[in-house]
């Protein structure tokens, strides 16, 4: 499949029904967030290789991987001074990804916490188990 590059503008994706529109979206999504269920497993068998560059506020990164038999293996580059990290299946996949998208984006992971085990109301906590107020 030939490379294309997205501009900065407004563009979109058009085609008749079952032409892979929503296939082209889910692999894009299966590399900004590591881990990806919606996409078919027809689809996901037909992927042997795939590369996305971008950019998060000005700076750049890369994620590229190979698919064989079912585990991703592969390496996300920031095009920062910090060196490049590899990955091998999605659980390392996924985690890599949260690791770089929260910090890059400069967001605290939450979670739920009760005193109480089944309770409805609790308190939200950031990782760190600090309450959210």
């Amino acid at each position: 499949m030939a490379a294309f590059e997205v501009e900065s503008v407004l563009w979109c994706l058009a085609a008749d029904n079952l032409k892979g529109k929503s296939t082209v979206l889910e692999v894009i999504w299966w590399c900004l967030r590591g881990k990806n269920k919606r996409l078919q497993d027809t689809a996901r068998r037909w992927i042997s290789h795939v590369r996305l560059e971008g950019h998060i506020d000005g700076d750049p990164f890369s994620v590229e991987f190979r698919h064989k038999d079912g585990v991703p293996t592969g390496r996300l580059d920031t095009g920062k001074a910090t060196p490049a990290v590899d990955f091998t299946g999605e659980a390392e996949f996924a985690s890599v990804m949260s690791q770089f998208m929260m910090n890059r984006l400069n967001l605290e992971i939450l979670g739920w916490h009760s005193d109480v085990k089944g309770e409805q109301d609790g308190k939200c906590v950031v990782a760190k188990g600090v309450p959210v107020r």
